[in-house]
């Protein structure tokens, strides 16, 4: 075990100030979200865009990095951004890449929601629940009606899209329901079959993967069997709408779904297929909803804000290494030495710069350091993915024994040496 740090105070201006980091749930509404901000050393939380430096959002279009032309000149000061949800394709990811900011979000509340919303549809869609409600509320009795007449799962095959967090919840959950369960996933994992077997082999599928381009495309859509049960509650992008239409006429396919391609109050005016999709007789759908009951949403938020004090109070990046972010994980404290003991370390200022991923940079930075005879209490330096044509890097460095004038004085140099998109200086209790 590492040494612990002290307490947070908070990050060391170029002034000789120090400031505490400022937070901004922007439309994150949890009260016990914004009150663990509050709460948080060395953390405030700012209702003034200008102010935050670390951004929490859930899915308002208004608090969105991709859609929002003006989201970075309302924050020129943005270092983090936290997602509250599974999903993170409201963040334009390459577009933070080039700004230096670190993105995470947090799937891990959402997972059991999702996945019982998933299964609900699915035995819904097998026990002919649409059917049999049209019937009632067109006042008729459908019982001997052949589309009311339920199908038993344990008769049928599952296939599970996407085999992360709530694939693997949904398997759980559907084993006692399904005769067999198949799954595919993009990662190289054991007991996975190809998308196209699954396809042809399963009378039921449940999406759950990331991205808005098309798993279940035309070709494939051409494959599956006649009457197949299609759920998704990942996100409208990955299933070709036009094909599925088709397919839902000419191969009888049952769906249920929570997600669309367009999801707003003009979602029909703007994407006028999604009406014959909706109103079609083997539709079941919801709004968005999976994850939306209070509980989860109260969660999402409380994790959400976690990630916010993790990266002010430790510059800790994407703790539990969730892939397409700007950043894998990152945290300085995993390589801190240490005794084993578990102890406070002796005062330091944690360096933390964001940085472009270029060659020469970890060695300018250290060098200056080593100019300085300032010893280099722990270093950590990662490498995010390439996002259109920019990779993000983050060195963070411990700095012990350092006086704040010389940490500025060293950041100084580092800046003008390197010029990285973002530089702080952490400060800890003596």
């Amino acid at each position: 075990m590492a040494h612990t740090l002290p307490p947070y105070r908070g990050d060391l201006t170029p002034e000789g100030s120090i400031v505490p980091f400022a937070v901004e749930p922007r439309d994150v509404t949890s009260p016990a979200a914004i009150e663990k901000l509050a709460q948080a050393a060395g953390v405030i939380v700012t209702n003034t865009a200008t102010h935050a430096r670390g951004i929490l959002i859930r899915s308002d279009k208004k608090s969105q990095f991709k859609e929002d032309a003006d989201f970075e000149e309302r924050h020129p000061r943005a270092e983090m951004i936290a997602r509250a949800g599974v999903g993170h394709d409201n963040i334009d990811k390459g577009r933070a890449a080039r700004r230096g900011i670190a993105t995470v979000s947090t799937p891990g509340p959402s997972s059991e929601p999702v996945a019982q919303h998933a299964l609900m549809m699915l035995l819904a869609l097998a026990r002919q629940m649409p059917a049999n409600m049209a019937a009632l509320k067109a006042h008729r009795w459908g019982k001997k009606e052949p589309e009311a007449k339920p199908r038993n799962t344990k008769t049928m095959t599952l296939g599970i899209v996407g085999h992360g967090r709530i694939g693997q919840a949904l398997h759980r959950m559907a084993e006692p329901h399904f005769k067999k369960i198949l799954f595919t996933d993009k990662r190289d994992l054991p007991g996975k079959v190809a998308l196209e077997e699954l396809v042809q082999q399963c009378d039921a599928i449940s999406m759950h993967v990331d991205g808005n381009k098309p798993i279940l495309t035309r070709e494939l859509l051409q494959l599956v069997k006649p009457g197949l049960i299609l759920v998704n509650t990942a996100r409208g992008g990955v299933v070709d709408t036009e094909a599925l239409l088709d397919a839902m006429n000419g191969k009888d396919i049952r769906i249920g779904t929570d997600v669309f391609r367009t999801e707003s109050g003009d979602m029909f005016a703007a994407d006028p297929i999604l009406t014959d999709l909706v109103d079609h007789p083997n539709f079941l759908g919801s709004c968005h909803v999976a994850a939306s009951d209070d509980e989860t949403e109260e969660q999402l938020g409380l994790e959400a804000a976690q990630r916010a004090i993790e990266f002010a109070q430790h510059a800790i990046v994407n703790p539990e290494n969730i892939p397409g972010h700007t950043l894998p994980r990152v945290s300085a404290d995993d390589d801190a030495d240490g005794n084993g003991n578990g102890d406070a370390r002796a005062p330091i200022i944690r360096l933390a710069l964001m940085h472009e991923s270029v060659s020469g940079v970890l060695g300018n930075i250290t060098g200056i350091i080593g100019q300085h005879h300032i010893n280099i209490a722990a270093l950590v330096n990662k490498d995010g993915p390439e996002l259109d044509g920019h990779r993000l890097a983050m060195t963070v460095i411990d700095l012990e024994r350092v006086k704040q004038d010389m940490a500025n004085r060293i950041r100084d140099e580092i800046v003008r040496a390197v010029r990285p998109h973002k530089t702080r200086l952490l400060t800890y209790d003596e």
